[in-house]
């Protein structure tokens, strides 16, 4: 096998950065990345849509947009309160005291 030529198995453009033109990735992995966030995931739909730059853009530029825009990541939406043991036994005798 080390001695066999070497062939290519599958060539892609590469995709360029939106900013500084730079390639970083493969052109059909960044678009299925945008297709699958774009509308999808609350950091990227609705008034954040324009985020979606930020994975068209090379590492180096996306620090830079993320910095300039003071980009929170932990904004997102609210998290349940956990369901303690505590909860649920509470819930579950005030049940059969009702019983």
């Amino acid at each position: 096998a080390w001695s066999a030529p070497r062939r290519v198995v599958k060539e892609e453009q590469p995709y360029e950065c939106i900013r500084c033109g730079n390639p970083f990735g493969t052109r059909s992995t960044i678009e299925r990345i945008v297709a699958k966030l774009e509308g999808r995931h609350w950091m990227f739909s609705g008034e954040n849509a324009r985020r979606l730059e930020l994975v068209r853009m090379c590492d180096n530029c996306r620090v830079d947009a993320a910095m300039s825009e003071d980009l929170d990541p932990y904004a997102g939406p609210g998290r349940p309160a956990p369901r303690t043991t505590e909860v649920y036994l509470r819930d579950r005798n005030s049940e059969t005291k009702r019983v």
